[in-house]
């Protein structure tokens, strides 16, 4: 955010792992980071693949790709319908 104050031509683009974040939590910070950038904003959605990173938050192993995939595609309805649905 302190970026977006410097500069009003660059874009600021987010990569965020939805395999391990809370889909709330993710849309409020972005939505804030709209708000600063006044809409210069990305996000690059990725699934972790790295069993180390599923041992990190807790789990015994890193779940299959198609799992990954389809928790992304959960992750990705509750996140649209916040922004669009739900807040002003």
């Amino acid at each position: 955010s302190a970026m977006a104050q410097a500069t009003k031509n660059l874009g600021f683009a987010v990569t965020a792992a939805v395999t391990f974040e809370n889909p709330y939590a993710l849309a409020r910070r972005l939505s804030t980071l709209d708000h600063v950038t006044e809409g210069r904003i990305g996000w690059n959605v990725v699934s972790s693949y790295l069993n180390s990173a599923a041992l990190n938050h807790g789990m015994s192993a890193q779940m299959s790709h198609d799992e990954r995939y389809a928790v992304a595609e959960e992750f990705m309805e509750v996140v649209y319908k916040l922004w669009e649905g739900s807040w002003e």
